[in-house]
C-alpha cells in the first residue's frame, strides 16, 4: 500500500525530470527495467572476465573504475574489481566506429556466491551472479 501510495507520489516527479531532459516517461521507465544478467563461475586463485567496458558511441576514454563505482546499484561483497589494459576495437553496437575498450575482471576473496549490479547509461541494469568455487 505504501508503495502504490509513493509511486504516485514520485511519478509525476520522475516525468517532470525526464521532460526536462527532453525523455519520454515511456523511455526514462523502459532504460530503468532494461536488464540483462550473466552467471559467471570462478576459482579463487584465479580472476573471472565479466564484460568488455567501451566508451561511449561519441567516442573519448574508457569510463574509470570511479565512474563504474558511482554506478553500481549493487557493490562485490567477497571479491573487488580490476580493469585490464585499455585497447581500440571496432564497436558493432556503434555501427563500426572504433572506440577505447577495457576488460572487467572480478577477483574473488573467498569461496561463495557474490553479485554485481551496474546501471550503464546507455545499456541499462547489467547484472553479474558469481559463483566462486
Amino acid at each position: 500500500m505504501f508503495f502504490a501510495h509513493a509511486r504516485r507520489l514520485f511519478l509525476p516527479a520522475i516525468a517532470t525530470m525526464a521532460a526536462a531532459a527532453g525523455l519520454t516517461l515511456a523511455a526514462a521507465q523502459a532504460d530503468a527495467h532494461s536488464t540483462q544478467t550473466f552467471k559467471v563461475s570462478a576459482k579463487l586463485e584465479k580472476y573471472a572476465e565479466l564484460a568488455e567496458i567501451r566508451s561511449s558511441c561519441k567516442g573519448g576514454p574508457v569510463y574509470s573504475l570511479g565512474t563504474l563505482n558511482r554506478w553500481m546499484i549493487e557493490r562485490p561483497r567477497h571479491g573487488f574489481l580490476r580493469y585490464g589494459p585499455a585497447y581500440r576495437a571496432k564497436a558493432q553496437d556503434c555501427g563500426g566506429v572504433t572506440l577505447w575498450k577495457r576488460r572487467l575482471y572480478y577477483i574473488p576473496a573467498r569461496k561463495g556466491r557474490d553479485r554485481l549490479s551496474i546501471r550503464f547509461p546507455d545499456d541499462g541494469v547489467t547484472v553479474w551472479r558469481i559463483t566462486v568455487r
